[in-house]
């Protein structure tokens, strides 16, 4: 009996560990998109969040991979939005419209601060760069159906007409 009881207390642990995670990748999402991330330390963070640096590194072992997990909770968030902001359109025209403005609007998040520390850090510029051409591809994809040619037909296409 009581070992059940220690593997139900060692699972629930886990959950909440987890949830706390969660949480804390969160709070330090809002406070890396407001200010920036190059200038804070563990201790500041610590004191804004409330908490020990023990439950800091439940987020990642070092600073390094807490700033890498918070900017990749960023854009795969904002991803997330606009999937679904564009799922369901059919009018290619339209889920560019709403895919543009949906990474307008998830970059709209972004302080000048945290984009320059984003683009400046190369863990962060790295991961920036693939969410950029991984936002592309959902674009990129809509040329030559439904109305939208892809370049090679438009090249074609002036070809044509200057003969």
């Amino acid at each position: 009996m009581s070992q059940a009881r220690g593997r139900g207390g060692a699972s629930s642990r886990r959950r909440d560990d987890a949830a706390r995670r969660e949480e804390i990748t969160a709070r330090l999402e809002e406070i890396f998109l407001a200010e920036g991330f190059s200038s804070l330390t563990f201790d500041d963070l610590c004191r804004r969040l409330h908490c020990s640096k023990t439950t800091l590194y439940l987020v990642a072992a070092t600073r390094e991979q807490i700033i890498q997990r918070v900017t990749r909770r960023f854009f795969q968030k904002s991803t997330e939005v606009i999937e679904a902001a564009i799922a369901g359109t059919e009018d290619p025209a339209e889920r560019i419209v709403r895919y543009l403005a949906g990474v307008g609007a998830a970059m709209s998040r972004n302080s000048r601060q945290f984009y320059e520390d984003m683009v400046s850090y190369e863990p962060t510029a790295a991961i920036y760069r693939l969410n950029a051409r991984a936002a592309a591809r959902p674009r990129l994809s809509l040329r030559g159906r439904r109305g939208i040619p892809d370049r090679s037909a438009v090249t074609q296409s002036r070809n044509a007409s200057s003969c």
